[in-house]
């Protein structure tokens, strides 16, 4: 008994073994991609574009939201020229946030210069066990 419970555990750990080193590419509407380092991880973003912000020179837009789904456990997530981010809808809003599992994320047109502006946020996270992952949340909007 002893021997083919040992067989067996050291099976388990072959298979274990394997799985974590797969690598593959995963594509959900072109948004997101993910790298596998571990037996699986991802992120995922609802909506994947955010269009019609609208504001004036010199003043933010009223904000629109976007969220977060993952199991990363640090996530990086950068806004474009022309756009700012926060995790709280009236304030906190920059360049760049970090959060981690689930969030609703912020975003804003900054109103500092005349002219449509466009881009994408870029979402990367990353987990010891998960490997790493990535999104984008297009944006686009005008400034008067």
């Amino acid at each position: 008994m002893k021997k083919q419970v040992g067989v067996a555990l050291v099976a388990g750990f072959l298979m274990l073994g394997a799985a974590m080193s797969a690598q593959a590419q995963a594509t959900n509407n072109g948004n997101v991609n993910t790298s596998l380092g571990g037996t699986g991880g991802a992120l995922s973003v609802s909506p994947t574009s955010l269009s019609g912000f609208s504001t004036s020179v010199g003043k933010p837009s009223a904000p629109k939201k976007y969220d977060l789904t993952g199991s990363m456990e640090h996530t990086n997530i950068t806004a474009p020229d022309g756009f700012e981010i926060s995790l709280q809808e009236g304030s906190g809003y920059g360049h760049s946030v970090s959060a981690s599992g689930h969030a609703t994320i912020w975003v804003r047109l900054t109103g500092k210069q005349a002219g449509p502006v466009s881009g994408s946020i870029d979402i990367q996270g990353s987990s010891e066990l998960m490997g790493s992952a990535s999104a984008r949340v297009g944006v686009s909007g005008t400034v008067n």
